[in-house]
């Protein structure tokens, strides 16, 4: 029912590339709060159904991979705009970035997840204690929701169209993301050691380590 209603409205993507929707989305501030659910459905249609194709799901994931490696505190609405993509994209995208995901064709996102979980926001620079909350709560239901998703994913046949340019994907994404975020992420909030919840090469061939603990 849900993949009826996004190509439904697919028409109303225009003609504006993915990465105008995905920097709309992700950067339109603390207004993403008080958004209401119509609001946020629309911003979010053209990107739920880019997930259908597979250079789309490339693209949305680099993104992601950038929003939730954010280093600064003081942009902590740039990292719940990621979450918030995040948990759309699992409960009404493409099964198929799940399924990816499991695979490790993307970016490592159950170790994103985790260490924003075990990050301190206030030492990275957020004064906002509603923030802080805010964050808190939301990586803690993305983290449950990620985690039965990823269970179900291990069932799932990968697409047949997978592994399209993902190598460079890995490349420019998972390297980059993770040399800037793992280190001033692990040294703001005191996780030295602490980034080995999941490889960000997770191998087909063994598919449970992407799933969460």
């Amino acid at each position: 029912m849900v993949d009826i209603l996004l190509r439904a409205v697919a028409c109303h993507r225009g003609d504006e590339p993915l990465g105008i929707h995905l920097k709309r989305f992700t950067e339109c501030g603390k207004s993403l709060v008080d958004m209401t659910p119509k609001r946020l459905q629309q911003m979010l249609h053209p990107i739920l159904e880019a997930s259908y194709e597979a250079v789309g799901r490339q693209e949305i994931m680099k993104h992601l991979c950038g929003c939730l490696s954010e280093p600064s505190g003081k942009k902590w609405h740039r990292i719940f705009a990621g979450m918030v993509l995040t948990e759309k994209l699992i409960n009404q995208g493409s099964d198929d970035l799940m399924v990816e995901t499991f695979q490790g064709h993307h970016f490592d996102l159950v170790q994103k997840v985790s260490l924003l979980e075990r990050s301190d926001s206030a030492a990275r620079g957020c004064t906002d204690k509603g923030a802080q909350l805010m964050l808190q709560k939301k990586v803690m239901d993305l983290r449950t929701t990620l985690r039965l998703r990823l269970k179900k994913a291990s069932c799932e046949e990968l697409p047949q169209n997978a592994g399209l340019g993902f190598k460079d994907t890995l490349s420019t994404c998972s390297l980059s993301c993770m040399s800037t975020s793992t280190a001033s992420t692990a040294a703001g909030s005191g996780m030295e050691g602490s980034t080995s919840f999941a490889r960000s090469d997770v191998a087909p061939e063994r598919p449970s380590a992407g799933v969460l603990p």
